[in-house]
């Protein structure tokens, strides 16, 4: 199988892969668990975590926010862009979008408290990322020639340089935020919540599920403190 086989598969299932990482990360902490912090640090760890993932949505909705028209976008069967992306967001780093998916999965996966499911996240960012990002930068320059080349040589790939921000020209689309993103807060919520259950049957032996969990108690962590007082 060829590498472009390989990068088109990648690309095309990149919202499905990561889903499967998280359940067979999730079934090898049942089998081989390993939490992180005790009970006495879970809300510093998890104030940890929820930072990741308001950091990460912030800038995901900052991009999608001011992204160009007609730039790339949700494509699964092929990549399609009349537009390239070079300022806000993107006057920083070339993907932007990807590594806000990398702090949302991780502090997803922070939620669980266990080394094998945060291991797991940070391996499929690692492994996976590459692929998608390689594929994205040949459909690029193939597609932006020059214009492409010229922003890529000035532009980190994947960690932002805030000394480079250039603002944008086109107003915030509050619209196209709202349409489009909602499948990615209702999947880290899910993610969020599935994972805290893990984390409180592996603390103390059950599921819980009280109507608490959707309040102040899944921030502070009081729902996994009151179950071993």
């Amino acid at each position: 199988m060829s590498m472009d086989v390989v990068g088109r598969f990648f690309f095309r299932f990149r919202g499905q892969i990561p889903v499967l990482f998280l359940a067979s990360s999730v079934l090898l902490s049942f089998f081989f668990e390993n939490q992180i912090v005790d009970i006495q640090h879970i809300r510093m760890f998890y104030g940890v975590a929820y930072g990741l993932m308001i950091l990460g949505m912030i800038f995901r909705c900052f991009t999608v926010g001011f992204a160009k028209e007609h730039s790339s976008g949700r494509n699964r069967h092929a990549q399609v862009a009349e537009n390239l992306n070079t300022l806000g967001a993107y006057s920083m780093m070339q993907h932007p979008l990807y590594f806000s998916n990398s702090l949302l999965w991780i502090g997803a996966a922070m939620m669980s408290n266990q080394w094998i499911i945060i291991g797991c996240s940070v391996l499929m960012c690692i492994v996976l990322l590459p692929i998608i990002i390689s594929e994205e930068t040949m459909f690029l320059s193939k597609h932006f020639g020059e214009e492409y080349h010229r922003w890529k040589r000035q532009t980190p790939c994947f960690f932002p340089n805030p000394f480079l921000y250039i603002a944008p020209k086109t107003s915030f689309q509050w619209i196209r935020l709202l349409a489009t993103e909602y499948p990615t807060w209702i999947s880290i919520c899910c993610a969020v919540f599935i994972l805290q259950e893990v984390c409180n049957y592996l603390m103390k032996g059950s599921f819980v599920w009280e109507s608490s969990y959707y309040g102040v108690d899944i921030v502070t962590g009081k729902q996994i403190g009151r179950a071993h007082v």
